[in-house]
């Protein structure tokens, strides 16, 4: 019987951990992939579902609009290229530093949702400062 116990909370542990995801920089790098790619759904599966929504979202408007409102010259700039320089864990979140050096970075922030890290684009200036900059 503590066998049985013992297996069952063995196999437990390892589903609750098996659905912690990918580690961060693992999905930071699938994001930059299909971003080389210009694969659309791959990008977004590496995107908390909030950024996900939105980029889905401003791509739709674009297409409705004929390409009359367009709010992104790419959605697959919002995310910095680069090396990950260092990673800082804090609970939930993570920020990883990326760039071509130590010295040269930009923040990369992931938030830990339901089935691990995913990038929030929209907590980046990356994402923000083309539409306030944007001229009308």
């Amino acid at each position: 019987m503590r066998r049985h116990l013992a297996a069952l909370l063995l196999a437990a542990l390892a589903a609750v951990s098996a659905g912690c995801g990918d580690d961060a920089r693992e999905v930071y790098t699938q994001a930059r992939t299909a971003a080389e790619a210009k694969d659309f759904e791959a990008f977004a599966g590496a995107l908390t579902d909030r950024s996900a929504s939105l980029l889905r979202g401003l791509a739709a408007a674009e297409d409705g609009s004929r390409g009359r409102y367009r709010f992104l010259e790419d959605p697959y700039k919002v995310l910095p290229m680069g090396d990950v320089q260092a990673e800082e864990e804090r609970g939930n979140l993570t920020i990883l530093k990326v760039g071509k050096s130590e010295r040269d970075t930009q923040d990369v922030i992931l938030l830990r949702e339901r089935d691990g890290w995913r990038i929030d684009v929209l907590d980046s200036p990356r994402f923000w400062d083309p539409l306030v900059t944007k001229k009308r």
